[in-house]
């Protein structure tokens, strides 16, 4: 057996696999709610890059004071600041450090889109430090230092299904993103069981742009694993640019924190 089709036939039994776990999660009436979030962000855990950190149900806070409501999935960066804050046994993350804030849901409707949209509004509202980043990298084979600007963390919906018609679905994502401010808005969103997702992002020329992504047929067994992959490799590509934004924080002094080891009494030894 030659090794293309030796891997098309192990990716083949990959995509199978993967669409019967992802029905299976949400199909099963034992494992609603948190249960099913769970086992649909171990997925993504597995698939994405071990660079990256994660926690759930976290709610999100900012040097101001303002924070989040519990959100379901959290993607966050510890590699340029130390753990002043007891990341992985608190449920609260500073916006700063995050990557993207994840909302999970069954079934979307009229008022769970509407409700989505608002809880990402949320993340996206609070008050990140804002700031140049710099940082060396290669471009075009070329080692070159660029500079980024801090951003807000994304925004990501994802569902197993929704109860529109694919028509009525774009109508209403279209219609209820034109009533948020752009800041405010979410980055993506993904229904697995309609392989579809949207994409918000910036085209060459600055302007804003919503773009929808669907499997035409979508009637084959593995199309649900593949578009799993399709929204991984889509996701991956988001976070990398956002962790090119993250800053290196002194959180003691942007979040004003007290009774620090400088505060202490200090006394230099000649040896």
């Amino acid at each position: 057996m030659e090794i293309t089709e030796y891997l098309q036939k192990y990716y083949d039994s990959r995509l199978l696999e993967l669409s019967k776990e992802l029905g299976d999660f949400f199909k099963s009436t034992e494992n609603r709610g948190s249960n099913n979030s769970k086992r649909f962000t171990q997925r993504l855990i597995e698939h994405l890059p071990e660079k990256y950190s994660y926690q759930s149900s976290s709610e999100i806070f900012d040097k101001e004071g303002e924070h989040t409501n519990s959100k379901d999935f959290v993607i966050y960066d510890r590699s340029k600041n130390i753990n002043l804050i007891s990341l992985n046994e608190s449920t609260i993350l500073p916006v700063d450090i995050v990557l993207g804030a994840f909302e999970m849901k069954t079934n979307l409707n009229n008022s769970e889109l509407k409700r989505s949209f608002n809880q990402i509004r949320e993340v996206k509202k609070l008050k990140f430090i804002r700031k140049k980043v710099k940082i060396a990298e290669y471009i075009s084979d070329r080692l070159n230092d660029s500079t980024y600007e801090t951003s807000p963390p994304l925004g990501i919906i994802v569902a197993y299904d929704h109860s529109f018609s694919n028509e009525n679905f774009d109508a209403n994502v279209i219609k209820y993103s034109k009533e948020i401010p752009i800041p405010e808005l979410w980055d993506m969103i993904y229904v697995i069981n309609k392989g579809v997702f949207f994409i918000n992002y910036l085209n060459k020329n600055g302007e804003r742009k919503l773009i929808r992504y669907r499997n035409f047929k979508y009637d084959s067994e593995t199309d649900i694993g593949a578009s799993f992959l399709n929204f991984i490799l889509v996701l991956n590509n988001k976070l990398e640019s956002k962790l090119k934004t993250i800053p290196k924080v002194d959180f003691r002094e942007e979040y004003n924190l007290k009774n620090w080891l400088w505060r202490l009494d200090a006394k230099s030894y000649d040896i």
